[in-house]
C-alpha cells in the first residue's frame, strides 16, 4: 500500500470531485493507507465494495501486522491480493465465511453486513441509538444492534447527506460510503 503524499484525492484521482460529499473521507483513508484506488487514477467511489475489500481496509488499518496459518476456504486462493487480510480478518473474528468452504470475496457487502463488520472490529460494544430511518424495520434482526451502535457513533451519516431518510440496510455498501 502506498500512503499519501499529501495531494488531494481530487488531484489524483479522475472520479472525485473537489466538491463530492465523501472528498474528505477520501481523503483520510488515502492519506492513512486503509484503502487505495482501483487503478492508478480512479479511486470508484460509487463501485459496491466486496467482502475481500472490507477485510483489506481493516487489515489495513491495524497495520498489515504478520498472520500466520490457512483457510479452508476454496474460493480464497493464497495467491490473492487479499489472502492475507481475509486470513487475519477471519482468525480475529470480524468476518465469517458463508460456511466453512466459502467465502463470496468477490461478493458485495450490504450496508448493514459493512456495519456489523465494523461493530465486530470494535469489540461488538453495546450502546446504541434507536433508528429513525424509514426503512429501521427492514434491518436484520442479526444486524440490529450493531445498525444502531453505528447510529449512535455516527457512521450512517451519509444516509443524511443523501436527503433520503433510508437507510437502505439490504443494498450494496459503496467505496465512498465505507470511507465516510
Amino acid at each position: 500500500i502506498t500512503v499519501s503524499d499529501n495531494s488531494s484525492v481530487s488531484a489524483i484521482f479522475s472520479d472525485i470531485s473537489s466538491s463530492a460529499w465523501y472528498k474528505d473521507s477520501i481523503q483520510y483513508v488515502y492519506d492513512h493507507g486503509m484503502m487505495v484506488g482501483t487503478s492508478e487514477n480512479r479511486f470508484s467511489p460509487n463501485n459496491s465494495l466486496t467482502r475481500a475489500q472490507v477485510a483489506q481496509i481493516l487489515y489495513s488499518r491495524a497495520g498489515c501486522p504478520a498472520v500466520s496459518g490457512t483457510l479452508s476456504f476454496k474460493d480464497v486462493s493464497k495467491s490473492a491480493w487479499y489472502y492475507k487480510a481475509v486470513l487475519w480478518a477471519y482468525k480475529k473474528g470480524y468476518v465469517s465465511g458463508y460456511s466453512s468452504q466459502k467465502f463470496g470475496p468477490n461478493d458485495y457487502v450490504t450496508h448493514e453486513q459493512a456495519v456489523a463488520i465494523m461493530h465486530n472490529y470494535a469489540g461488538k460494544p453495546t450502546s446504541g441509538k434507536a433508528l429513525s430511518f424509514r426503512d429501521a424495520s427492514s434491518v436484520s434482526s442479526w444486524a440490529l444492534k450493531a445498525v444502531k451502535w453505528a447510529n449512535y457513533k455516527g457512521m450512517l451519516g451519509y444516509v443524511a447527506l443523501e436527503k433520503s431518510s433510508y437507510y437502505y440496510p439490504k443494498k450494496a455498501c459503496t467505496r465512498g460510503e465505507m470511507a465516510y
